[in-house]
């Protein structure tokens, strides 16, 4: 606290002065030979003030240093061992580093939107389609924890697709999309569960992401969610503005 600190230093050095103060009238009043019991006294008692409180005003500021340097101590071992966090996030982030290059290579004219009937062959036989391209809308998105896909470097997103012309699914049936991450950043979700953001920002997030976003997918085939296999893998190659 630094104010209780400087109002300690001053009461201190008050008492100091004071003492000091004392111990010099009673040299005077021996010079100007006043009662010597009287003059001894104050010079005693002024000096045993001033020297105990010189100590003490010495113990304050060694006690301060040492709080100081536990403090800067504690400071730099945090700012270490987030160091060390954030490297091996960079570390595990890069394992994800194929999707990127996927990304990079996609071609444009392979990805087109695909109706009810086109999405619903899809759904139902993930593993015949593997490798196709696809632009869909997906709807009411959330994070799906995967410590398996968090240590490569990647985060999954559990959806629903719908088709980007209007139409709509005789079901709604959830899939996975995949997108480079770490349990702490998911591109997708880059806002609320970003390392730098807030936890105040995940309401106003959630009511964001409630709506659609379009999505460029390329079917992967399929994963377990829950216990339940054979849902629908895809990568997550783009998302429209």
């Amino acid at each position: 606290m630094p104010i209780l600190h400087e109002f300690r230093v001053v009461l201190v050095v008050a008492g100091v002065v004071i003492a000091t103060g004392g111990v010099i009238a009673a040299i005077v009043a021996l010079r100007k030979k006043a009662p010597k019991g009287v003059a001894i006294t104050g010079v005693a008692l002024s000096g045993v003030i001033a020297l105990v409180m010189s100590g003490f005003f010495a113990l304050v500021l060694i006690e301060e240093n040492r709080a100081d340097a536990l403090y800067q101590r504690a400071v730099e071992e945090a700012a270490a061992q987030r160091a060390e966090e954030l490297a091996a996030e960079a570390a595990i982030f890069e394992k994800s580093e194929w999707l990127e290059d996927a990304r990079a290579n996609a071609k444009e004219s392979d990805f087109v939107p695909v109706g009810a009937t086109q999405l619903t062959a899809i759904l139902n036989d993930p593993e015949r389609h593997e490798g196709q391209d696809i632009i869909v809308d997906a709807l009411m998105p959330a994070p799906l924890m995967a410590e398996a896909e968090e240590a490569e470097g990647l985060c999954m997103i559990l959806t629903t697709l719908s088709p980007t012309d209007g139409s709509s699914l005789e079901y709604a049936a959830e899939v996975v999309m995949v997108d480079r991450g770490i349990p702490t950043h998911c591109e997708f979700f880059q806002g609320p569960v970003d390392r730098e953001g807030a936890t105040e920002e995940l309401t106003d997030w959630a009511g964001e992401y409630r709506g659609e976003s379009r999505v460029w997918l390329s079917m992967s085939g399929t994963t377990t969610v829950d216990g339940v296999d054979g849902i629908p893998l895809f990568h997550l190659i783009r998302v429209e503005e």
